[in-house]
């Protein structure tokens, strides 16, 4: 059964809000920062939580890809294997983002 016009607009607008969401979380767990004491008093240190980076990578990957499955379906009719490939990018970005919630922050 193939989808309308209509309705794969809107799967690839729910698709891109996803993967915005996903995106925005990855980036929001990218810095890290800390205090830390020293002969001068305390001062605050940042670092890079690097698992978040490539979660961030992926996600604006799967970002992209989804504007531009959007923006195809507005023009003309993508094939079918689209849908399969933006899927598997959706899902990478999931499980990217589930490796960061679960992954220990280090400890300074």
């Amino acid at each position: 059964m193939a989808l309308t016009r209509r309705n794969a607009v809107l799967l690839s607008v729910a698709a891109v809000v996803l993967a915005a969401a996903l995106f925005l979380y990855a980036l929001s767990q990218t810095t890290l920062s800390f205090l830390v004491p020293s002969p001068e008093g305390i001062i605050r240190r940042t670092a890079i939580f690097r698992p978040a980076l490539v979660a961030s990578i992926v996600n604006g990957v799967a970002l992209v890809a989804s504007i531009g499955v959007l923006v195809w379906h507005v023009v003309s009719r993508p094939p079918r294997w689209v849908w399969w490939v933006l899927v598997v990018l959706l899902a990478a970005g999931v499980a990217a983002d589930i490796v960061v919630l679960s992954s220990s922050r280090p400890l300074f």
